[in-house]
């Protein structure tokens, strides 16, 4: 489980680990229970982590919109597609509101999200 503080919030959340980052956890040494540290070792504070993904992100040539947000976007229109609930996404986003979260996911794909919701009604 990761366990994150929302700064926003100060809500708490606990959140399983993929297993797609736990093989890259596990194939990464690490002396922090932090896993994402500065250069010195100590947790990221406040907006050093987003200055510093941009830092990444330019350095890899990639697009201005390249942000930690919109990983966080991203990741809920996944979910969505997936056929996850609301309230799913909204446990693992950190979500408090549903009309926050449906400006997440109003880009989820419209067609694949039919045809998950008619499997289910066809499946009963």
């Amino acid at each position: 489980m990761l366990t994150v503080k929302q700064q926003k919030t100060g809500a708490t959340l606990a959140i399983p680990v993929h297993s797609h980052l736990q093989a890259v956890l596990d194939a990464t040494p690490s002396e922090h229970l932090t896993f994402l540290t500065t250069a010195t070792g100590k947790p990221y504070g406040g907006d050093h982590f987003s200055r510093r993904f941009r830092e990444w992100c330019d350095a890899a040539g990639l697009p201005r919109r390249c942000t930690p947000h919109g990983l966080r976007k991203a990741a809920c229109r996944r979910l969505a597609e997936a056929g996850c609930s609301a309230n799913e996404i909204m446990a693992i986003s950190g979500h408090a509101t549903m009309k926050e979260l449906v400006r997440y996911t109003k880009a989820a794909d419209q067609a694949r999200l039919a045809r998950n919701a008619m499997a289910r009604t066809t499946a009963a």
